[in-house]
């Protein structure tokens, strides 16, 4: 849907990403930072959770509400990077085809740079990467580092870059992606509820038989609430 706010440029549509490139971001993810996630550890404190309301929703509205803001924060990011590269190197008198094939490799790299960043971040939903443990799941840098020497071959190979119509990126491109990825992840550092720090130095109690049936059923979306931080590094 982003597409529509852009111009058209010679008759045809000033697009982002073409839908071969978002192909191919589609498959990177779902291989190389999505699988990884499969074999990590349960959380230390998983038996001590009170269980889940039998009508809770398999995702809550805090769940719902945090993957529109960092999906919200990526196209952002990736968008804005792609005009500003484009309206640049048009100013500079570079080919509209040349500059169009740049800023969508702009575009495209700052993608997976943000997922592979965010990945670190999915590996709990209540814990930091560090009480969990930073190296307990080596497969998830062994997925960051593929995904980083396939995009490094998408960005600097020929073949690569007439299959998939990409330009090699220069230091500064990378400096600017870089910069805007640490803006991104200072702005939105957000910590939910005020009783964050209390639950965790508080481990749950299950309740007991009795209270289950006497009491409303703990709901899950307020336990996430209390103590999951939602935030990207």
């Amino acid at each position: 849907m982003a597409v529509i706010f852009f111009p058209v440029s010679d008759g045809h549509l000033l697009m982002p990403i073409d839908p071969v490139q978002i192909l191919r971001v589609n498959l990177l993810v779902a291989i190389t930072l999505a699988l990884p996630l499969a074999f990590e550890a349960p959380e230390p404190d998983l038996m001590r959770r009170p269980p889940r309301a039998p009508n809770a929703p398999l995702l809550s509205g805090f769940l719902v509400v945090c993957t529109f803001m960092v999906a919200a924060l990526m196209t952002a990011s990736a968008i804005g990077l792609f005009f500003c590269g484009y309206t640049a190197d048009i100013r500079m008198g570079i080919e509209p085809a040349l500059a169009l094939a740049e800023s969508q490799t702009v575009a495209v790299t700052t993608i997976i740079l943000f997922q592979a960043i965010y990945l670190l971040n999915c590996r709990s939903l209540t814990e930091s990467i560090f009480r969990i443990g930073l190296f307990s799941n080596m497969h998830v840098y062994y997925g960051i580092a593929t995904a980083l020497v396939l995009q490094f071959s998408f960005v600097y190979m020929p073949p690569l870059n007439a299959l998939f119509r990409t330009h090699p990126l220069s230091t500064a491109d990378w400096l600017a992606q870089l910069s805007s990825r640490w803006q991104v992840s200072q702005s939105s550092r957000w910590r939910s509820g005020s009783g964050a720090g209390d639950a965790r130095s508080r481990p749950e109690q299950v309740p007991s038989a009795r209270s289950r049936h006497s009491d409303r059923p703990a709901r899950a979306d307020d336990v996430l609430r209390r103590t999951w931080r939602c935030r990207l590094v």
